[in-house]
């Protein structure tokens, strides 16, 4: 009290008690409700990001397929695997044409196929060389 007889009321520190996260109306809930909605959508949202991850150019496959096929011509796959290299090569020629036609899916697959055949054709014409270690 004051010397006029007038109540001061002063705000006490801790007194709202809402703003500090632990009343059961405070943010702490709310933030709790935002979990639970996002965990109710959860499925949907990892949909929509692998679906973002595969709407990307494969640019990286087509290039390590184009550089696999360098590495089995190097190595003599044409005469050790002309089947499978001249797969290898259409695969990749495939694998353009979907990229031009903006089909990204279609053309990751093929490219990393044309990267595996490439690459067996390449181990094969290594292990066939005649100063190839046995």
């Amino acid at each position: 009290m004051t010397a006029a007889g007038r109540v001061i009321s002063l705000p006490r520190i801790g007194r709202d008690r809402s703003r500090s996260g632990l009343h059961p109306g405070g943010p702490f809930l709310n933030n709790v409700k935002h979990i639970r909605i996002a965990t109710k959508f959860r499925p949907l949202l990892l949909t929509l990001l692998v679906l973002a991850g595969c709407s990307a150019a494969p640019v990286q496959e087509m290039s390590d397929a184009r550089q696999a096929l360098q590495a089995a011509h190097a190595a003599g796959g044409a005469d050790a695997s002309p089947a499978e290299l001249l797969q290898a090569e259409q695969l990749l020629e495939q694998a353009q044409q979907a990229l031009e036609l903006g089909d990204y899916g279609r053309a990751r697959e093929a490219a990393l196929t044309a990267k595996r055949t490439a690459m067996e054709v390449r181990e094969r014409a290594l292990k066939d060389r005649p100063d190839a270690p046995k």
